[in-house]
């Protein structure tokens, strides 16, 4: 089970890497950028699992967290769930 200490770490020391991936906003009515999550979420099933961190944007050789766009929705678990 994932504790409060390994979300802080995938925040905090952010790197991709087989369990961790990164991406930049994306808003879940797009489908290309529904196809950037499931690509991600596939590639992390291959190697036994991990997490998608939305919101975060890549800075050289680190990720730092930027705020959601007012033109995209907040990310619900009815919108995650809904069909394209």
């Amino acid at each position: 089970m994932t504790t409060n200490q390994d979300l802080e770490t995938l925040l905090t020391d952010a790197r991709e890497d087989l369990s961790a991936e990164y991406k930049s906003w994306l808003n879940s009515t797009s489908n290309e950028h529904r196809a950037v999550f499931a690509k991600a979420a596939i590639a992390l099933a291959n190697h036994s699992g991990g997490y998608v961190i939305i919101g975060m944007e890549e800075d050289g050789d680190s990720f730092n967290s930027v705020q959601r766009p007012e033109e995209i929705p907040e990310i619900t678990q009815d919108i995650a769930n809904a069909e394209g």
